[in-house]
C-alpha cells in the first residue's frame, strides 16, 4: 500500500508531499500437521505399561507448538492392544506375542499425517530356578518341598503358585523318591532306600516352556538289623 506524508507550512504557502510503499506481511501461522510421540522417546514397551503420549501442533513455518494436553481425539488399530484416555495417557493391553498398537491423533480438524507405532512385547520366562527347603542331599523317607522361581524378559521375578506363573513337575528317577505338586510347589519324598540314589527334578513353565532343574542325592545309609536299648534288650528292627 501507498502512505502520503503531507506538511503544511504554517506561514502559508504551498504543501509539501512524501509517499511511501509499505508491504504488509501474512503474520498468522496455519496449522498444517499434528506430531505425534512418546514422552520418554522410547518404541518398545512390555504389555500392561502406560505410555504418556505427546501432541504438538506443526505450523506452515515448520515450528511447533506446545503440548496440547486436552481435546485430542485417537483412532488406533485395533483396540484388543491398548486404550488412552483425555490425558493423552495410553495403557497397553495384555498379548500373547509382540504386537503393535498403531495411534493417531486428531485436534481440531487437523488429522496426524504420521500416525506412531507403539511396540507391545509380550511377557515371557527366560529362566527358572529351583531351590529345596532341605538342601539337596535329603535322607531316606525325607520330604522336601521345591520351589521353581521363574524370571522374565522385563527382569520381575515369580514364585511358581497353583495360580499364577504356572509350572509342571517332572522326576527322572522315581526309584529315589516321589512327588506330588501342592499350590505350584513339589513336594518329593526320598525312597527308604539303603542305597545312595539321585534324581533330577525339572520345573517347565506352561508359557514358552522354559525349564529349570536341581539335583537330589538320597543319602541311603544302610537299614539297622537291631537296637539294644541300655543293654538289657534287643529289638528288631
Amino acid at each position: 500500500i501507498t502512505v502520503r506524508a503531507t506538511y503544511t507550512n504554517p506561514n502559508g504557502g504551498e504543501k509539501a508531499y512524501d509517499d511511501a510503499q509499505i508491504q504488509l506481511v501474512d503474520k498468522i501461522q496455519r496449522v498444517v500437521d499434528l506430531v505425534v510421540s512418546t514422552a520418554d522417546g522410547k518404541s518398545a514397551y512390555f504389555e500392561g505399561s502406560t505410555v504418556q503420549l505427546v501432541v504438538k501442533q506443526k505450523f506452515d513455518n515448520n515450528s511447533l507448538s506446545n503440548a496440547i494436553n486436552s481435546g485430542v481425539t485417537w483412532s488406533v488399530n485395533n483396540t484388543a492392544f491398548g486404550s488412552i484416555n483425555a490425558s493423552n495417557l495410553a495403557t497397553l493391553a495384555a498379548v500373547t506375542g509382540d504386537k503393535q498398537f498403531i495411534v493417531t491423533p486428531t485436534f481440531d480438524g487437523v488429522t496426524a499425517s504420521a500416525p506412531l507405532t507403539i511396540n507391545i512385547k509380550d511377557i515371557v520366562p527366560v529362566s527358572v530356578a529351583v531351590s529345596s527347603s532341605k538342601g539337596t542331599t535329603i535322607k531316606r523317607g525325607e520330604t522336601t518341598e521345591l520351589t521353581a522361581t521363574i524370571t522374565y524378559n522385563n527382569n520381575t521375578t515369580g514364585v511358581a503358585t497353583g495360580s499364577q506363573h504356572k509350572v509342571s513337575w517332572s522326576n527322572d528317577n522315581t526309584a529315589a523318591g516321589t512327588g506330588i505338586t501342592v499350590s505350584g510347589k513339589y513336594a518329593f519324598t526320598a525312597s527308604a532306600t539303603d542305597v545312595d540314589l539321585s534324581a533330577n527334578i525339572k520345573a517347565i513353565t506352561d508359557v514358552a516352556q522354559v525349564e529349570g532343574s536341581i539335583k537330589l542325592d538320597i543319602d541311603g545309609y544302610p537299614l539297622p538289623t537291631s537296637i539294644t536299648i541300655n543293654g538289657l534288650s534287643e529289638v528288631n528292627a
